[in-house]
């Protein structure tokens, strides 16, 4: 009778440190990010497979995917439009901004598009005008571990 309360004493701790445990470890599913705020602030973000947070001081600050991303660009003053593929490859690099991905590429593709623009040359063929602006895309928005992998142009003709 004795051995009962000892076990007991022994027994709650442990389903305790199960329970904080299980708490513990969440799965981020493949091909999504998740962002971790603590006190209403970003922390850091946690990539794809089984990671761990604090219980009670870590919250779940969004899912957000990958692949998949699509934005069209126009520029109605100069009748130019593109449409931008791209997929996150470094979420923690880009950290707080995967909740505006789509607003930084918009701005960074209609920059790049005016500069283009202003390069523009009348023997310049559309393939070459689409490989220009992709890779200029890739150079400024890498820092933010992107990768632009389609940019399709439509351009008035000279």
């Amino acid at each position: 009778m004795n051995q009962l309360p000892a076990m007991l004493n022994l027994l709650i701790p442990v389903l305790g440190l199960v329970v904080l445990l299980a708490f513990s470890l969440h799965r981020v599913p493949e091909g999504e990010a998740r962002l971790v705020n603590r006190f209403g602030r970003y922390h850091r973000t946690l990539k794809p497979g089984w990671r761990w947070q604090l219980p009670l001081l870590d919250r779940d600050g969004g899912r957000y995917p990958l692949l998949g991303h699509h934005v069209e660009v126009h520029l109605p003053q100069v009748q130019s439009d593109a449409d931008i593929y791209f997929q996150v490859l470094e979420p923690a690099v880009s950290g707080p901004a995967l909740g505006r991905l789509d607003d930084l590429v918009t701005l960074e593709a209609t920059a790049r598009l005016v500069d283009l623009g202003r390069e523009r040359a009348e023997d310049d063929s559309l393939s070459s005008l689409s490989n220009r602006y992709c890779d200029s895309l890739n150079r400024h928005l890498g820092r933010l571990g992107l990768r632009v992998i389609r940019c399709q142009l439509h351009l008035p003709t000279l």
